[in-house]
């Protein structure tokens, strides 16, 4: 046999095994192929990347997702622990085993796909700068939206290497607004930020008035509260990271 009938009745063979998902974003079960070994090795070595290895599990994990679901969908970032904890449960089960030093810590996965993904806070809201004609919209970041801006800091950060920690972190905290900040107002004249460029939002965004930052940081902390919720099991918060995809 080639290896290109080997090659189909492997395809053959995931497109049967499908992983049903509840996606939120969609409010529906929708149909997604298993991980595939390749796939499983992109997650693990995403922990190499140091201080940037939370950015790139993030797009891994978003190419995953859009590349395996049997549907073409919007994919948003409330979709992702849902999809990415299923398909790691169909591939080596529910129990994860979190090894640091002496310690061991058992987490159950099935705890956290057990739960409804409810997010209470509104998905677009505007916040207006008192005393001016300027306003703002934020909204919850699609996966595209979030590779893309993950791919400029990446690229960025790798053609800077002497940049220290502390200026590391600092894109981080940037890029992470830029992901939420969809649209500004100034003077009744509107700018959609989305099909822009990322270098032109994040120059929009830097250039925003600092007193916005609480309101948008407030946002943004929120969502995150309600994500990390989410992964919590009676064992603590989940790490979804390079780690939960090796094995045990």
């Amino acid at each position: 046999m080639s290896v290109g009938n080997i090659l189909n009745k492997l395809k053959e063979i995931n497109n049967s095994n499908l992983v049903s998902v509840f996606v939120p974003s969609a409010q529906k079960q929708m149909s997604f192929r298993p991980l595939s070994v390749k796939q499983q090795k992109d997650l693990i070595k995403s922990g190499l990347d140091g201080a940037l290895a939370g950015v790139t599990i993030s797009n891994i994990i978003n190419d995953i997702i859009i590349n395996n679901s049997f549907e073409k969908h919007k994919f948003l970032s409330t979709d992702k622990f849902p999809i990415i904890l299923s398909l790691r449960n169909q591939s080596f089960g529910n129990i994860f085993t979190l090894k640091e030093d002496d310690k061991q810590t058992v987490f159950d996965i099935n705890q956290i796909l057990s739960k409804k993904l409810v997010y209470t806070y509104p998905e677009r809201v505007s916040f207006n700068l008192e005393g001016t004609e300027v306003s703002i919209s934020l909204d919850l970041v699609s996966l595209e939206d979030d590779t893309k801006i993950n791919t400029v800091q990446i690229e960025k950060s790798k053609k800077n290497k002497d940049e220290n920690i502390s200026d590391t972190v600092g894109s981080l905290f940037i890029y992470e607004i830029v992901k939420f900040v969809t649209g500004i107002t100034v003077d009744k004249e509107e700018l959609d930020l989305l099909p822009l460029p990322v270098k032109d939002r994040l120059n929009v965004i830097e250039n925003l008035p600092a007193v916005l930052n609480n309101q948008i940081l407030d946002y943004i902390q929120k969502f995150r509260k309600e994500e990390a919720d989410y992964i919590t099991t009676d064992a603590g918060v989940l790490p979804v990271d390079a780690r939960l995809f090796a094995k045990d």
